[in-house]
């Protein structure tokens, strides 16, 4: 198969409120990019108010963001797929990997899986005179993942480059992984689904507790929610509920010290876990952020 994946591009949240979540997030210490119509979501030129907020961090190389996408879903005018998605609780509604071959991966995945949409379409500029950006996203119907995922392209990522956007107070510096849990019975039907996703381009390790797919510098983790339990006690609760679901996020942090007094200091909670230091869900959009040093 080809090596047509590149790494983790960004995550997709759903929310109810931009400006809810974009508050939140300030108080978690992320500096956010405000809010953007986005047309598949139901905002822009489909005449809704669909769009998102991005939180950006460094990505693995030029081809390929690292960021965190905060979306609010207009129903009534958003494409019948993103409907789909961006639907129930709040919370990761899809990982989104990035591909340099579009082509290519559609007709893979509609090789094995069926149904696979290919969208290519003009993204508008910003009101911070950032240029339209051409994208082609590879979406497919049902499950070449066990979850909702896609594949992004774009010719340029320099929007998504903005060192100053990059600096959070919170000394954040990526992304370095998303946990999924999953039920025991499903376990591995889900890690074949995701191998499949994957193709030949990663690189896989099996551990006591989770199986990790890793095509460039961002893990895709899968567990299940007996070890969830296990390794995050108390906080796993919440999430552990809705399983399939992304479960955790880790982050690398410059100063977890700094980190600690930010949270505290906003009244968000967290927990050290592992050395790690680890939020509540019910303050991070119902999925643990896990903040690790990487000093």
């Amino acid at each position: 198969m080809a090596n047509d994946i590149i790494d983790l591009d960004h995550l997709m949240f759903n929310c109810f409120s931009a400006e809810r979540t974009e508050r939140r997030l300030n108080q978690m210490g992320f500096k956010v990019r405000g809010f953007r119509p986005i047309p598949p979501m139901g905002g822009g030129d489909a005449g809704g108010s669909g769009g998102s907020l991005v939180v950006m961090f460094k990505g693995a190389n030029d081809a390929c963001a690292n960021f965190l996408e905060f979306s609010v879903c207009d129903h009534a005018f958003a494409h019948p797929v993103m409907r789909g998605i961006l639907k129930g609780a709040e919370g990761v509604g899809m990982a989104v990997l990035a591909t340099d071959q579009p082509d290519i991966l559609h007709k893979r995945w509609a090789e094995q899986k069926g149904e696979v949409e290919h969208w290519k379409f003009m993204f508008p500029g910003g009101d911070d005179d950032t240029p339209p950006i051409k994208v082609a996203i590879v979406l497919p119907h049902a499950g070449v993942f066990p979850w909702p995922i896609n594949a992004v392209w774009q010719d340029d990522y320099s929007s998504y480059y903005n060192a100053d956007l990059q600096d959070h107070p919170n000394t954040t510096l990526r992304m370095s992984a998303v946990t999924y849990v999953t039920l025991k019975e499903q376990f591995n039907r889900d890690v074949a689904g995701v191998s499949a996703a994957y193709g030949s381009g990663m690189r896989e390790a099996k551990g006591a507790e989770w199986v990790e797919f890793t095509p460039g510098k961002t893990c895709m983790r899968i567990t299940t929610t007996e070890m969830l339990h296990k390794r995050w006690p108390v906080l796993s609760e919440p999430v552990a509920v809705r399983a399939p679901c992304a479960a955790v996020i880790s982050f690398d942090v410059r100063d977890l010290q700094v980190l600690k007094s930010t949270l505290t200091d906003n009244g968000i909670e967290w927990k050290i876990i592992d050395g790690a230091v680890c939020t509540h869900p019910g303050d991070s959009l119902n999925t643990i952020f896990e903040f690790k040093s990487v000093s």
